[in-house]
């Protein structure tokens, strides 16, 4: 035996062949799966620790599921999570025997070839970028209008006709501008209402109900010009994106399956994978991957980042209350004064009056109609009929 040389292996390799194990269903295969990846969509490992199981689900499970169907024999296989965040320690697994294939999201680095080999890659390397959607804002001579909804700028303008009200009659008796024609009072009126940084400042209202009035309309006014600015402004502002990936070398690579070095199930796998390729099933398993994706889509009319009066209702509630309370104790405070009953009275007849008036106009205007009507109807003459 000592005179016996060196075995000559066909193939004339220096070193021993090594053997491989055939998976059997007693011995299925090892296949290392990444637990702790980033890329949900790609793998994902759901532990249930109450039934103590484990499912492994994503597009590069889905793939490889497809790609064993394909082979044309049977593979039993089993999957084994990894719960190392290294993906260099867990290709080398697959080097230790630990595990004989890893599937995942397994980037092709040339340094892992030293430990393993790739079989095609399944994802295409490139850049991906995801950016804000910018609106249109094609009309924006109205984007001032665009802070607030529609509700809200009515709302608005309600509450402020009806703070200038009750202001201009709680101190219409006490300021000699205030006081004129009926057309004067109402044109003065409005102007309190739209106007809160008035001439009629604290030191200048006579009655402590119309500073109450004042101060909680100026408080309410405050929170809303505020607001309108802080939306206006976000809206002029071109939105920053943050990446997720600070290493633009991640989306340069692929993914691909890793087995062993010299594996004889890399050939059929690769000759599987293209199939799945060919045949439509990667297109399929990205649908379903992106069909389970909840993505909402952005408005583009901007309503969606407009104010709506539901985060101002209590600011509403509060100034308007606050004005109502005044409002009644200046009417029973009124009521027990002649001069207060003359006032509410001459008051009812200025409102009575312009009904009366609008209601003869609009009565006038109908008879009109219809005389015009009955002279233009084809079945009266315009002289008498001889019986």
């Amino acid at each position: 035996m000592k005179e016996l040389g060196q075995i000559i292996w066909p193939g004339r390799p220096w070193h021993t062949p090594r053997g491989w194990t055939i998976p059997t269903r007693d011995k299925p295969l090892r296949i290392g799966v990444p637990s702790l990846s980033l890329w949900k969509q790609l793998v994902q490992v759901i532990q249930d620790q109450s039934e103590n199981t484990t499912s492994f689900q994503g597009f590069a499970i889905d793939l490889f599921r497809e790609t064993v169907d394909l082979l044309p024999y049977h593979l039993p296989y089993q999957f084994y999570p990894f719960d190392d965040p290294s993906y260099d320690d867990l290709v080398k697994q697959v080097y230790l025997k630990n595990f004989e294939a890893v599937v995942g999201d397994v980037t092709i680095v040339a340094d892992r070839y030293q430990y393993v080999e790739f079989s095609q890659p399944y994802t295409d390397p490139g850049f991906v970028m995801v950016v804000p959607l910018q609106s249109k804002a094609s009309n924006r001579t109205w984007l001032f209008l665009k802070p607030f909804t529609k509700i809200m700028w009515v709302l608005i303008g309600a509450m402020a006709v009806y703070n200038g009200f009750v202001l201009w009659l709680i101190e219409k008796n006490n300021c000699p501008e205030l006081k004129g024609s009926v057309l004067n009072q109402s044109g003065t009126m409005m102007w309190l209402a739209f106007t809160t940084l008035i001439s009629l400042h604290g030191d200048k209202l006579h009655s402590n109900l119309s500073r109450m009035t004042m101060v909680m309309w100026l408080f309410v006014a405050l929170i809303i010009t505020q607001s309108y600015t802080a939306n206006l402004a976000s809206m002029l502002t071109v939105e920053r994106l943050e990446p997720k990936i600070n290493d633009v070398e991640q989306l340069r690579n692929s993914n691909a399956m890793a087995f062993p070095k010299g594996s004889p199930l890399l050939p059929s796998v690769n000759r599987a994978l293209l199939e799945v390729f060919e045949s439509g099933k990667l297109r399929e398993i990205e649908n379903k991957m992106l069909a389970a994706e909840k993505c909402e889509e952005a408005a583009t009319d901007g309503e969606s980042t407009s104010l709506s009066p539901q985060s101002f209702w209590a600011l509403f509630i509060l100034t308007g209350g606050t004005s109502t309370f005044a409002l009644l104790i200046y009417i029973i405070r009124m009521s027990d004064s002649d001069q207060g009953k003359r006032t509410m009275w001459r008051l009812m007849m200025v409102m009575i009056q312009q009904w009366g008036a609008h209601k003869r106009r609009f009565s006038r205007r109908v008879s009109d109609v219809v005389e015009h009507d009955h002279l233009n109807s084809p079945n009266t003459s315009a002289f008498p009929t001889q019986v």
